[in-house]
């Protein structure tokens, strides 16, 4: 397929499929209950408990949770079933989605911001999520799996139909119990060129994680940490006709996707119900996702998985699968490569120097790892002036663009003058658009989370109720010894307990910023509430060093911004403000 049609705008396959992936890291990270540090990176540190202590107290708070409260992420949160406290609990919403609205995250060393291309977004309709009743017992069939299909959102314009789907992640054996999230999503996307056809897109988001790489994989690799992560590392052959009746799959990568069956089939009927069949299906990804929508692609056409699909949805032209990956790691045996050769045509593109992709290929049968890929492999030099990994997606993008402006072909200015992702330094960086990252060389400076939006942004991810449930964990952890870092062997015991006893008073005394003022008018309201804002950050000076306290300061500020008629130049006006907000 060369190229489909949008309105006015031919789009390279590649660049949709590209696009496609980033909506799908896009729609997750809408997901997430506390942008500003949803995997803990904050809570590190040194010599001390303080994340592992976090992260237990998170775990028993989803313990105590009802699952008609909306929460995903541990098993106990989402079905009430004994959660893998092995695995970090990242917890999500699915209500919070809204592909036209940018998404950020914090990471280790910054942020980051994504914002799908409009020709994708202002297209969609409706937005639903295919989600568990409850847990898919191992080995079940997809079309006996309880799943519903709930409604997220419909705007007033737009034609296209998009299920997220649900899936787990973290297994590490079948028996292994997974965390659960948003693994990406299947659309029914129209051809306005074309009255009357619609092609199916599957796409999967790949690994997210905030923090050290080293740390992330050592503990991968020792089955517990960052659920995406463990599913990475667990790369290792087995047979699993489920995928593919030939040869041996990446297990970790098929594990997964088997959760994903459930949700997948029952978005899948639900289209075909809708809109009958579609012209054509496509499965995509990047990183983790590129395996799994590899393997998606052999399962659907002539894996196990297929016999079902076949049955339910006769007519679809599953015999003619394409797939385009990004950055796909290796995830089978040479005897699934040669199987997916012969049953599914597709390619995956990545860039020169990424070690995601080349670690493992054609290593020795007796290393036991999955070694090859499937699809063409295409290579880009990486584009000149990138400083990041390879591995970015963005990367790949501007890899794809350089091409084809190589070959000669006419790319329209939104699809080349866009950036879709970006990294910052700082919160105050994410705002004002001082992206640190690589553009393309014709695109725009990347202007996601602006001035204007930030607070429809923080509304999205429906920011106070996620920073009071954060805050009274951090202040629980705050009161615990092992949360600090242990005495340096000249330093004297009293030292320390000194500054944990005023971190325990200040703890005590330091509650979330949410009042309700009257009597007053709107300046002065505004004052009342950066002073105390300020009064609140000087409090947390005291819990748990100056990090902390910016990141919990920052915390206050957008607390108290989401609640109050606050204007983004009101928080820099105060320089305490602005110091957490330059973290």
């Amino acid at each position: 397929m060369e190229g489909l049609s949008c309105k006015s705008m031919l789009i390279p396959e590649s660049i949709l499929q590209c696009d496609l992936s980033i909506l799908s890291y896009h729609l997750y990270h809408q997901s997430v209950v506390w942008p500003l540090d949803p995997w803990y990176d904050v809570m590190t540190r040194s010599l001390s408990d303080r994340r592992t202590l976090f992260m237990s107290s998170v775990h028993d708070w989803c313990d105590s949770m009802d699952p008609a409260e909306g929460f995903r992420g541990p098993s106990n949160a989402a079905f009430n079933n004994a959660s893998n406290r092995s695995l970090d609990p990242v917890i999500t919403r699915y209500d919070q989605l809204n592909p036209r609205l940018p998404a950020f995250t914090g990471t280790a060393d910054g942020y980051v911001s994504m914002q799908t291309p409009t020709y994708i977004t202002d297209s969609i309709k409706t937005v639903e999520v295919a989600q568990y009743k409850q847990a898919p017992r191992r080995g079940s069939m997809p079309q006996n799996a309880a799943v519903e299909i709930v409604d997220v959102c419909d705007y007033p314009n737009g034609s296209d139909h998009l299920i997220g789907f649900e899936g787990g992640h973290g297994l590490v054996e079948p028996t292994t119990e997974p965390a659960w999230s948003l693994m990406g999503f299947v659309m029914m996307r129209k051809d306005p060129k074309a009255p009357g056809k619609h092609d199916i897109h599957i796409a999967f988001r790949g690994s997210r994680s905030g923090g050290s790489i080293a740390r992330t994989v050592i503990q991968a690799l020792g089955k517990h940490g960052n659920p995406d992560w463990v599913t990475d590392m667990a790369n290792f052959k087995v047979k699993n006709d489920w995928v593919s009746k030939e040869g041996k799959v990446g297990k970790g990568f098929s594990y997964a996707l088997q959760t994903c069956a459930g949700t997948i089939y029952h978005a899948l009927k639900r289209l075909n119900q809708i809109y009958g069949t579609p012209r054509s299906i496509t499965v995509t990804g990047h990183s983790l996702g590129a395996a799994m929508s590899c393997q998606m692609a052999l399962a659907m056409a002539k894996g196990g998985f297929s016999t079902h699909l076949r049955r339910a949805l006769p007519k679809w032209p599953l015999d003619k699968i394409r797939y385009v990956g990004w950055a796909q790691p290796t995830c089978g045996s040479s005897e699934f490569a040669a199987n997916w050769a012969r049953s599914v045509s597709g390619c995956f593109y990545w860039v020169k120097g990424d070690s995601v992709v080349t670690i493992g290929e054609g290593s020795s049968k007796g290393v036991g790892m999955a070694s090859q890929h499937g699809g063409e492999s295409i290579r880009f030099p990486k584009p000149p002036g990138a400083k990041e990994n390879p591995h970015e997606i963005f990367l790949a993008r501007a890899g794809v663009l350089l091409d084809l402006a190589s070959k000669g072909q006419f790319l329209d200015a939104r699809l080349s003058g866009i950036t879709p992702w970006a990294q910052y330094e700082t919160f105050l960086d994410l705002v004002e658009g001082n992206a640190k990252s690589y553009k393309y060389n014709t695109a725009a400076p990347a202007s996601h989370i602006t001035q204007k939006n930030i607070r429809s942004v923080l509304n999205g991810y429906r920011v106070t109720r996620g920073f009071d449930n954060l805050f009274s964990i951090l202040k629980t952890v705050a009161l615990d010894p092992k949360a600090y870092k242990k005495p340096k062997i000249f330093q004297k015991s009293a030292t320390r307990q000194s500054k944990s006893d005023a971190a325990e008073r200040a703890a005590r005394r330091l509650h979330s910023v949410g009042w309700v003022a009257s009597g007053k008018s709107k300046q002065e309201l505004k004052t009342d509430v950066l002073d105390v804002l300020v009064a609140e950050m000087a409090m947390a000076e005291k819990i748990q060093g100056s990090n902390t306290a910016k990141y919990l300061g920052l915390g206050l500020a957008v607390n108290a911004f989401s609640r109050s008629n606050l204007e983004w130049s009101d928080l820099k006006s105060r320089p305490e403000i602005l110091k957490c907000l330059k973290s």
